[in-house]
């Protein structure tokens, strides 16, 4: 199956040594995907989102929107980049919060996975006008998925209340 991965690397200005390692795989890997020896679908999705991460992109960007991720991934949808205030990421990490009451501008659907961006109100901007969060959090790291979707039942119009779960590493 072909992929981006090779020219979403190359705009980023990453060698696919540099790439392997901050996702944590070897170089060789990272090549094999590029060449289409491995078929990308095969990879877990935790690597996949460490990938979109470092090459700030999306899972569509990589696999190509025609394209669906299948095999461990197969019953994950959307990837939602969600922004946590700071005061409530160790307790999602812990468990204790496994819950996100959010308004539904995105359509969330049980099964689509959810990536934390710890925020307390503070970021940088570079010379290009892009932001970057400066709180830093161990949920960062992690990725959860929806397991229910709660609507009305006293929510504001709207807005849904998240059952969330924690994805194993293994996924």
């Amino acid at each position: 199956m072909e992929n981006n991965i090779k020219i979403l690397r190359t705009q980023k200005g990453l060698t696919g040594r540099q790439l392997a390692e901050q996702i944590g795989v070897g170089a060789e890997t990272i090549s094999k995907y590029e060449r289409g020896a491995l078929d990308i679908t095969s990879m877990k999705i935790g690597t996949l989102l460490k990938i979109c991460d470092v090459l700030d992109c999306n899972l569509s960007e990589i696999v190509g929107s025609s394209h669906r991720i299948s095999s461990k991934a197969n019953s994950y949808g959307k990837v939602h980049f969600l922004k946590l205030n700071i005061e409530f990421c160790d307790d999602v990490l812990n468990g204790k919060k496994n819950f996100e009451i959010r308004n539904n501008d995105r359509g969330f659907q049980t099964g689509d996975l959810i990536k934390f961006i710890p925020t307390d109100g503070t970021y940088s901007v570079d010379l290009n006008g892009n932001e970057t969060q400066l709180a830093r959090h161990p949920i960062s790291e992690r990725i959860y998925k929806i397991k229910y979707i709660l609507s009305g039942w006293g929510l504001k119009n709207g807005y849904v209340a998240l059952a969330i779960e924690e994805v194993s590493k293994d996924e």
